[in-house]
């Protein structure tokens, strides 16, 4: 595998944002030695997402190549796979289609995952870019828009946002050597269902490798306006039910392989209800009441899905069992 960067650009009907996302990697300032290359991957794009692309980086007559390759697969994580498939380069980033990283990315990015062995993931300090300013509630949901700082200070952390993700091809070669996938699709289409991210950081330090956070890594975060009302973080909730269970399981499994599915189920079971109780009043009292309301609503879905569907529970800490400890040695 040589050594350089690649950069993968996800997209979905993305022919509206993918300009701006390419101008911004146009701009990269980087030492003539370090080889980078694009690769746009189209997943099941109902546009001419791909062809825009192409077109448009052509125009740049920028000196680093880009290609766009085909994902029929639904989902962020397939793409981001097939892109690491397609990568001629030991180091990748994930850049997805509203990310305007910052001229000196591609450089600091590739400087910091190759300053020490045991990194394997690198996150940046993505700040936001909003068409408008939807109020000061938004502030409490920057995070769940992959928007923030993970610290103050470099330093390790035990997961980062997927915007701008750096990370080592080699740890979806060690991923796939040991019979371990990933089982969050992540984003499908338009649903803002999530936690690809967050599980890539979880199997990643499982199978050895640290995660480190730098502010001095930055980029920006374009929003959609779609996404900025407080709708949509009710639709999104709902539809990431499921995601927050699946990860509740796996971080308790990859830190104690001999819990089981009794002990995991009644813990969480108890955390959602502490929260419940936490939030209830702070939903008719606190200063941050929507924030205090979205809480609560998620950890009452919990809690009912719980309820009904602990077969489903239950298998799943089965699946997850597998894919971690009964894959190939």
């Amino acid at each position: 595998m040589n050594s350089g960067v690649s950069v993968i650009i996800c997209c979905y009907n993305s022919a509206s944002r993918i300009k701006d996302t390419l101008y911004y990697l146009s701009k990269q300032v980087y030492e003539p030695n370090l080889f980078w290359e694009i690769i746009v991957v189209d997943n099941a794009s109902l546009d001419n997402s791909g062809e825009v692309a192409a077109t448009f980086w052509k125009s740049t007559r920028t000196n680093v190549s880009l290609k766009v390759v085909n994902e029929a697969i639904p989902g962020l994580s397939a793409a981001r796979k097939r892109g690491v498939m397609e990568a001629n380069y030991n180091v990748v980033i994930f850049c997805d289609d509203d990310n305007h990283l910052e001229p000196n990315y591609v450089t600091t990015g590739n400087h910091l995952i190759r300053s020490r062995e045991e990194i394997g993931i690198v996150g940046a300090w993505v700040k936001p870019k909003l068409p408008f300013n939807p109020g000061l509630w938004i502030l409490d949901f920057y995070p769940a828009l992959a928007i923030g700082k993970r610290a103050e200070t470099p330093g390790w952390v035990d997961w980062i946002f997927g915007a701008g993700m750096v990370i080592k091809r080699e740890i979806f070669l060690e991923l796939a050597r040991r019979g371990i996938d990933t089982m969050l699709s992540d984003r499908v289409g338009t649903k803002q269902t999530s936690g690809g991210d967050a599980e890539i950081c979880v199997l990643a330090r499982f199978i050895g490798y640290k995660i480190f956070f730098s502010p001095e890594l930055q980029l920006y975060h374009a929003i959609s306006a779609h996404r900025l009302s407080r709708m949509s973080f009710i639709k999104a909730n709902h539809l990431n039910v499921y995601p927050l269970i699946y990860l509740y399981i796996l971080e308790r499994l990859v830190k104690d392989q001999s819990q089981t599915s009794s002990r995991l189920y009644s813990g969480y079971v108890i955390e959602c209800l502490g929260k419940i109780t936490h939030f209830f009043p702070r939903v008719l009292f606190g200063k941050h009441n929507f924030y205090s309301f979205i809480m609560l609503y998620q950890n009452i879905q919990l809690v009912f899905w719980m309820l009904f569907r602990r077969k489903k529970f239950r298998h799943t800490v089965k699946e997850v069992y597998q894919n971690l400890y009964h894959a190939r040695a």
